[in-house]
């Protein structure tokens, strides 16, 4: 039951928290921090 919950969840966080959270994040600091 753990993998099976966890499976669903983890591909929608995963996908939904990496490229709203790593990209803004990581391209708006990077170049404002380098600058």
């Amino acid at each position: 039951l753990s993998a099976t919950i966890y499976y669903p969840i983890a591909k929608t966080n995963y996908r939904r928290r990496p490229p709203t959270t790593t990209k803004p994040s990581t391209n708006r600091r990077r170049p404002k921090y380098s600058e």
